[in-house]
């Protein structure tokens, strides 16, 4: 069954609808009841032509009660008062038959007043554009666990190992000079305020109304006997993404429900992680500075090389390491398709 008969209902299928929020509208009553027509055998899964148009006055057919009421011996679409209708033989599996409304008006036709399907097509999206840093540092502290020398500009054949907490270290003469040194501080226990960032564009979508709800009539070989649309198309539908049946070849997949999910994970902040600068002296009780470069707690080749004769390391505030801020989610519906008799 289709949803109850709706008149003049504002209706907002999705909230970014390419022309807003439109208004459905069903054509107002009036005159006879709608015409029928058609022959008198219905093709499995098509359409026929009637044989007339219908009317509701005493003695005229109506083409949508399954009786001959003008006496004539024929019956909704074999009448040739029931030219306009049109034998519709829906076939297995899809449901019908209904009729598109005018994007643009969301309007109705007259003979087809309850909402079938609401909807979107064309559906495009991007993906969320999502960030995460960290504030800087509030609190905590950092300390020297210790640093060490290296033959070797990559850290692997060590040197020495110098006190914890020094600040600065005078290198032995009498060692092969050093190439590389690794401070190794210690976490800083500081905290960051986590600073996310996100842009969500929002979809582009074609809004789609489908209509239902036509009393329909006999006369037909196989289908029933029902009243013309605005554009002179009558459709089925299905639940799925399908290929259409056959009589019926314009084809069309509405998604309905619409859902955005798409946003982006939570960020945060850990612990601050301590820096260290080293700098490189040339003379011993670290006189005559060579060269500052932030090591980051990492490996540090020294460019001075055996002209170095002191070392001293300087704590830094350090950062915190961020985590997540990473895109999620889609835009999706429940498709179904809608496939329609030729223009």
């Amino acid at each position: 069954m289709y949803a109850a008969s709706m008149r003049g209902v504002a209706a907002c299928s999705f909230f970014w609808l390419a022309f807003g929020c439109a208004r459905i509208e069903f054509a107002a009553d009036g005159g006879g009841a709608p015409g029928g027509g058609g022959g008198s055998g219905g093709s499995a899964g098509g359409m026929q032509a009637g044989n007339g148009g219908g009317g509701s006055d005493p003695g005229s057919e109506d083409c949508t009660n399954e009786r001959d009421d003008d006496d004539n011996g024929l019956i909704d679409c074999q009448d040739p008062a029931c030219a306009a209708s049109t034998c519709v033989d829906v076939p297995a599996g899809w449901q019908g038959p209904v009729a598109l409304a005018k994007n643009r008006t969301m309007q109705c036709p007259a003979a087809y007043d309850e909402i079938a399907i609401l909807g979107v097509s064309d559906l495009s999206f991007d993906p969320p554009s999502c960030a995460c840093s960290c504030s800087a540092v509030s609190g905590g502290s950092c300390t020297i666990a210790s640093f060490q020398l290296f033959v070797d500009a990559g850290c692997v054949a060590p040197l020495g190992i110098y006190g914890v907490g020094a600040t600065c270290a005078n290198l032995d003469p009498t060692q092969p000079a050093a190439a590389s040194v690794l401070a190794t501080p210690t976490a800083g226990n500081g905290t960051c305020t986590a600073i996310p960032a996100s842009n969500i564009p929002e979809p582009t979508s074609t809004p789609q109304l489908v209509c239902g709800g036509a009393v329909t009539g006999g006369g037909c070989g196989a289908g029933v006997c029902a009243p013309p649309a605005d554009d002179g198309r009558l459709c089925v539908h299905a639940s799925g993404n399908l290929s259409c049946p056959a009589g019926f070849p314009s084809g069309l997949v509405i998604l309905e429900d619409v859902v955005d999910s798409r946003a982006c994970s939570a960020c945060s902040c850990a612990s601050s992680i301590c820096d260290t600068a080293l700098t490189v002296y040339s003379a011993a009780g670290c006189g005559s500075p060579e060269g500052t470069a932030s090591s980051g707690a990492g490996c540090v080749s020294l460019s001075s090389g055996g002209a170095a004769s002191a070392l001293a390391v300087t704590l830094l505030p350090g950062s915190c390491p961020s985590s997540g801020g990473d895109p999620d989610g889609t835009v999706a519906g429940t498709p179904r398709t809608v496939c329609c008799s030729p223009d």
